[in-house]
């Protein structure tokens, strides 16, 4: 019981967050968008119900699918090629997994700030950036996942850009919108064990 309630909960959070984003980018409307590693049978297929949208993944995909363009790239390794392409970016509970190995990529204990920074230059002047993290008391589950505190998250996208929007969803799969409120939404994420927060961001 408890195990198939944690995996129901498990299934309300990625269903509201990647409606909350989806919602969001049709809102917008930008003329690009682009999502590293995020669900294919979720968060990309909602976007691609009503747009184009291009994938990035260290995985090798083969998917042939209306809207939906896939290309293969290491979010780690920073290239001047793709340098300002886009005015929409996505990254969505995939940065806790960076460094750690579990897909593919490289150890490395800064990987999730190195890919965070590369998200970030890919994206013009006043683009947006979506992405979501766990977030509770912070920590590293072994070969799994890293788990933030929302600030440790607020102070490294400070360096590149200025949040326009917060949410968190807790540990029940209630979604709680913070505004740009950075203390409020730390002040919820304290009281969560396993948390998502989802931060929507302009580029300076």
């Amino acid at each position: 019981m408890v195990v198939e309630r944690l995996a129901w909960l498990w299934i309300l959070t990625i269903f509201y967050q990647d409606l909350y984003v989806a919602q969001q980018i049709y809102s917008d409307a930008p003329e690009r968008h682009i999502d590293v590693g995020s669900r294919i049978d979720g968060f990309v297929a909602h976007v691609a119900s009503f747009r184009e949208i291009e994938i990035i993944d260290i995985r090798q995909i083969s998917l042939s699918a209306k809207n939906i363009k896939v290309h293969r790239m290491d979010i780690t390794k920073h290239s001047e090629t793709v340098t300002g392409i886009t005015d929409s970016i996505s990254c969505l509970h995939v940065l806790e997994h960076i460094g750690l190995g579990r897909y593919g990529d490289e150890l490395n204990p800064d990987g999730w700030a190195v890919a965070l920074a590369n998200l970030v230059s890919m994206v013009k002047q006043n683009g947006r950036i979506y992405i979501s993290i766990p977030v509770g008391p912070q920590r590293i589950e072994f070969n799994a996942h890293r788990v933030f505190h929302p600030m440790t998250i607020f102070n490294e996208l400070s360096r590149h850009s200025t949040v326009l929007d917060i949410a968190i969803i807790d540990d029940s799969g209630v979604l709680i919108t913070c505004g740009v409120d950075k203390t409020f939404a730390s002040h919820i994420a304290s009281k969560v064990n396993y948390g998502c927060l989802i931060v929507t961001s302009k580029k300076d």
